[in-house]
């Protein structure tokens, strides 16, 4: 009868509890959370493990999994040997984490949710005692798998220590494990976004050769694929050339001192090499190179009387570069490039001749070893003294 009663209890102080506010899910939730956790301890004494199911299925469809419907459905399959890990998902990272919190300061999280509200913590507080317990008595069963022995100890004394066990051969394969197996940013994408800022010199060849050798500025935007790069590249080189050259314009040829060469590029590249945190990839680049020479004439505060002439020629580049991730998404980098080049300076000096460069970029990408490296057991564990 009193096993009737009970029931009979719940679903009145439920339905009140919608007829008060039906259009208002919030307050039905709320309310109700604490008419669970009241009655489910007094359903598990009277042995009625069947109809806390029933609650716990009901609370979960009206208001949502929460850590409580989670610890409870957890503790009490293991108890009627139901246990199955298609009981939890990637939330039990959360769930567990927040349980921890809690069981470690139950005063100071229960006076951030519930401030003043004394009877709101008392709730909650018995019924941390209540699951406490309940793991306490599934650890004297002898037959508990590894999953079930981790979760009862747990829920009995959290302990970020525990994680550990996790890396024992008894999980390997479980599900459990896998999770906690997983890279703390989940699943890598496809495509990794990349970009780099370059800093370096430039060294020009041959008959080029007499504008000197530069300072290089450069950015690169693109992505990864697998071990294959791809990247829109822009590079800048400006100054006093280090020679007087002539160029001709208008038919007449006049002398420059200055230029200003860029190059607009589409570079590809293939990860050679990749060990841990350091990574050698081969580069090309194909593009167009711009080469404004010019050179100020009378009046230097008066660019009316400045002569420029733009030089453009087909770029093909090859090198490669060393890359060191000092984060998961970080890295610099040492990189050389070989630019073969076709300025044409018809008519006056010529600045036929090739280039290669060498930078030391920092970048924006992704480090595969450190981002599986870096998983969630790892980050739970970092703080335990051993690890």
């Amino acid at each position: 009868m009193k096993k009737y009663l009970l029931l009979l209890s719940l679903l009145s102080a439920i339905w009140f509890c919608r007829a008060q506010d039906a259009d208002t899910s919030d307050l039905y939730c709320e309310t109700s959370y604490f008419t669970y956790l009241k009655t489910i301890p007094s359903f598990y004494q009277i042995g009625n493990i069947d109809s806390i199911f029933g609650i716990l299925n009901s609370w979960a469809s009206d208001c949502g999994e929460n850590e409580e419907i989670a610890r409870t459905a957890l503790l009490l399959s293991i108890e009627t040997n139901t246990f199955s890990d298609h009981l939890f998902d990637n939330n039990i990272i959360s769930y567990l984490y927040d349980y921890q919190r809690l069981a470690a300061n139950p005063d100071g999280i229960l006076q951030e949710l519930f401030e003043d509200d004394t009877t709101a913590k008392q709730i909650v507080r018995n019924y941390l005692r209540f699951t406490k317990n309940l793991a306490q008595k599934l650890l004297t069963y002898t037959d508990l798998s590894s999953e079930e022995r981790f979760l009862a100890n747990f829920y009995a004394d959290p302990s970020s220590a525990l994680y550990n066990d996790l890396k024992l051969p008894a999980f390997d394969s479980t599900k459990l494990q896998q999770i906690y197996y997983q890279p703390v940013e989940g699943k890598s994408a496809l495509t990794d976004f990349h970009a780099s800022f370059s800093a370096g010199l430039w060294f020009p060849l041959q008959n080029l050769s007499l504008v000197g050798n530069h300072f290089t500025l450069g950015l690169q935007l693109g992505g990864k694929s697998k071990k294959f790069l791809y990247d829109f590249a822009i590079d800048f080189r400006v100054g006093a050339s280090r020679d007087e050259f002539e160029t001709k314009v208008s038919g007449v040829n006049v002398k420059a001192n200055s230029f200003l060469e860029t190059n607009f590029r589409l570079d590809f590249g293939y990860e050679l090499l990749q060990y841990r945190r350091s990574e050698l990839d081969l580069l090309g680049s194909a593009g167009v190179g711009v080469l404004l020479v010019y050179s100020d004439k009378g009046d230097l505060d008066d660019p009316d009387d400045d002569i420029n002439k733009r030089l453009v020629s087909p770029v093909f580049g090859f090198g490669g570069s060393y890359r060191f991730y000092y984060a998961v998404h970080q890295y610099i980098a040492l990189t050389g490039r070989y630019f073969v080049l076709g300025y044409s300076n018809k008519g006056a000096t010529s600045l036929s001749g090739n280039a290669f460069s060498v930078t030391l970029e920092w970048g924006l990408g992704t480090n595969r070893w450190l981002y599986n490296r870096n998983t969630v057991l790892r980050t739970v564990t970092r703080n335990v003294k051993g690890n």
